[in-house]
């Protein structure tokens, strides 16, 4: 079990978030027993890899995504994709900013802990997507990107990995709404659902392909 507040099983196989479906899926393609070492696994939900809820990865943009890359476990992939369709969109956050959320109250950090800056990151944008949607490797992260709105301390709100099968683009995720049941769904049709929301947007999409760190590299039979 994790440590409260943040109590949940370190691993299971059972159930799943959006963002727990990734992980487990990254570390378990990394060692063949994870459930005896949970030290992969760790480092990538936790900076460090120390299990300690204010050093979660909590917020995508500016912890998840800026550490794993940072040790080696994502390539940033959404230009290489989307060519000159990408676009460079950022995030602002700091301990005053986040004061101010209307979202997010659950996750209560010491100001130290929360990221401080303005976190830019690349993203297609929704209604380019498709064009490009049969060069994206499968395995690839895909990252829903939403409008910024200030009272949101992230712009990107759901994940799931990128599956080419006979032709057709599909989205393995585990759904943000019901039961969070793991899904294969046509990207086609998770861009057209999305063209629908309105009160938090969806802008596009950001492509990051899990990599192996070069220590994982140097021991690997």
């Amino acid at each position: 079990m994790g440590h409260p507040p943040d109590q949940d099983a370190l691993f299971q196989t059972k159930a799943f978030d959006c963002l727990s479906l990734v992980e487990t899926t990254i570390a378990l393609a990394a060692t063949a027993d994870l459930a005896a070492d949970l030290r992969l696994l760790n480092h990538i939900r936790y900076q460090d890899g120390k299990v300690d809820f204010a050093l979660r990865n909590h917020f995508v943009e500016s912890q998840w995504i800026v550490n794993n890359q940072k040790d080696g476990w994502l390539e940033d992939i959404t230009r290489s994709v989307g060519s000159e369709d990408a676009v460079l969109v950022s995030k602002q956050l700091s301990p005053e900013l986040y004061r101010k959320r209307k979202q997010g109250g659950e996750i209560e950090l010491p100001p130290e802990r929360i990221p401080k800056g303005n976190f830019h990151f690349w993203m297609i944008p929704l209604d380019k997507i498709q064009a490009h949607a049969a060069q994206i490797p499968s395995g690839t992260l895909l990252f829903v990107v939403r409008a910024d709105f200030v009272s949101i301390p992230t712009r990107i709100s759901h994940v799931g990995i990128i599956v080419q099968k006979k032709s057709v683009t599909n989205f393995r995720h585990a759904k943000d709404e019901g039961a969070h049941a793991v899904v294969d769904m046509p990207l086609v049709d998770v861009v057209n659902r999305y063209q629908h929301f309105t009160r938090w947007p969806v802008v596009g999409f950001s492509l990051y392909l899990p990599t192996l760190p070069q220590t994982l590299q140097n021991t690997a039979h």
